[in-house]
């Protein structure tokens, strides 16, 4: 999750932005004391997810900055931070996803933040379709996602194997160049595909999907629907639907399709 703050009280802007960092979710703060600075940034990066501002901005007013932020990224979600409670009611009228009065605490902003990321998580699975039976693909707004590296791809449909489960750097290198030795070599292809496959999905808003923690890789399984993962919910449309195939380009697949074959039996 990338988040904007602005405020421009320093040392509360640093506060919140080292409260955000620690956060599991979140990937990246941005903090800007001005709010045309926020804005110059939300033009070059619409992937921002949340912006978490200040009403009592210097030139232009939070409201006003939600406003224009909203324009430049629809789906953005907006939480004030404010010492002003009087503009809620205007804040709300305005589409904001939460608002808080100074002074907060870390669990009033947690709690925000986790609305928010599950408001995020429905939105983005409604729009994320992973197909896993027959060959494995993955569709966004009901196109189809190419990637600049096969192996790209192929580390994503690991991934959505895995169900969730974080998956160690080793444990990746050995799947996807399973004949080649060379572990620097490996590590180092790892990295470009790994970066190939968030550029892939950041271009495309699905980059909430990822996991990544010190040497270990994974996806969110409630990030977007998966066929597989709906079989094995029983939803009885999705299981009338396999034929026997299961990410048929991949050798390593053939476990977990004998494991859904063995189901329908």
């Amino acid at each position: 999750m990338k988040i904007i703050c602005c405020d421009d009280e320093k040392n509360l802007l640093m506060y919140h932005k080292n409260l955000l960092i620690a956060m599991d979710e979140v990937t990246d703060v941005f903090d800007f004391s001005y709010a045309e600075d926020a804005l110059k940034f939300a033009e070059k990066n619409k992937d921002v997810d949340v912006a978490i501002l200040d009403i009592n901005l210097p030139v232009m007013n939070g409201i006003e900055l939600a406003e224009k932020l909203k324009v430049l990224v629809p789906d953005i979600r907006i939480i004030f931070i404010t010492g002003y409670p009087e503009y809620k009611t205007e804040a709300t009228e305005n589409g904001c996803s939460g608002y808080l009065t100074k002074p907060t605490n870390v669990n009033e902003i947690k709690k925000e933040l986790a609305f928010v990321m599950q408001d995020i998580k429905a939105s983005t699975a409604e729009k994320i379709r992973v197909q896993c039976f027959g060959n494995f693909d993955i569709f966004i707004n009901q196109r189809l996602i190419t990637f600049s590296l096969t192996k790209a791809k192929e580390l994503l449909a690991y991934l959505v194997d895995k169900r969730g489960s974080t998956v160690s750097g080793g444990e990746l290198c050995a799947v996807l160049w399973e004949n080649n030795e060379d572990d620097g070599k490996n590590k180092n292809n790892l990295r470009h595909c790994w970066m190939a496959l968030k550029q892939a999905l950041e271009t495309a808003g699905a980059q909430n999907m990822l996991k990544k923690g010190w040497n270990c890789y994974g996806i969110d399984p409630d990030a977007f629907w998966c066929d597989a993962y709906e079989f094995e919910k029983g939803d009885v449309q999705v299981i009338n639907s396999y034929k026997g195939e299961y990410m048929n380009q991949y050798s390593w697949a053939e476990n977990s399709k004998s494991i859904f074959n063995k189901k329908t039996e």
